[in-house]
């Protein structure tokens, strides 16, 4: 957390990742301090008014799982 909070100010954006796994016991304990779990422990920390007033924009990647070789592609894009 110390790294991070060294880089306050230095950034207009940030990226984070967020996993699709169930939470760990680490991830639960700290869900009580959370005020946007969906964000995940680090983009709730990096959009909180604690760090950078909350001027932090913060763009959170979700792993995705389960999406096979065309999975995007609409019905009538599909080759028959």
């Amino acid at each position: 957390m110390s790294a991070i909070k060294k880089l306050q100010g230095d950034y207009d954006l940030v990226m984070v990742g967020r996993r699709h796994v169930e939470m760990s016991l680490r991830d639960e304990e700290m869900a009580v301090f959370m005020e946007h779990p969906e964000l995940g422990v680090i983009g709730d920390m990096l959009s909180s008014l604690d760090f950078c007033d909350g001027m932090m924009n913060v763009l959170v990647m979700q792993e995705s799982r389960g999406l096979g070789c065309g999975a995007f592609r609409s019905d009538s894009a599909r080759v028959s």
